[in-house]
C-alpha cells in the first residue's frame, strides 16, 4: 500500500520538524482497517498522532476514498500550502515546510 511508502517519511518529517510548531497527523480512513493499522503503527515505530476515521467523515471532508495518500500541509495561519494526494518525495516536502516554518 501506499501508506507503506508515506509512513516513515511523515515520521521522518515529525521528527525533524515537531519541535518547530509542525503536527503530524495520520487518517486511518476505512474502519475495517483500524486495527491493522494500529499494528503497522506500532510495529514500525511511528510517533506521530493517528486518528481512526472510522465514520469516514474526515475522509468525506478531505475528498478522499482512503485509498491513497493524502498530505495537506497548513501555516499557522490557517492557510493551505500544499495539497497533494498520493506519494511524495521527503526532498519535495521539506521546501515547503522551509517556507512555512521560517
Amino acid at each position: 500500500p501506499y501508506c507503506m511508502k508515506v509512513m516513515p517519511i511523515a515520521e521522518e518529517i515529525h521528527q525533524e520538524y515537531g519541535g518547530k510548531g509542525l503536527r503530524v497527523i495520520g487518517v486511518v480512513p476505512k474502519k475495517d482497517r483500524i486495527k491493522e493499522a494500529k499494528k503497522l503503527i506500532k510495529s514500525k515505530g511511528i510517533t506521530f498522532q493517528n486518528l481512526y476515521d472510522k465514520d469516514e467523515r474526515i475522509s468525506k471532508l478531505l475528498k478522499n476514498d482512503g485509498l491513497i495518500p493524502h498530505t495537506i500541509i497548513i501555516n499557522k495561519s490557517g492557510k493551505i500550502i500544499l495539497n497533494k494526494f498520493g506519494t511524495y518525495k521527503l526532498i519535495d516536502i521539506k521546501e515547503k515546510l522551509e517556507s512555512v516554518l521560517e
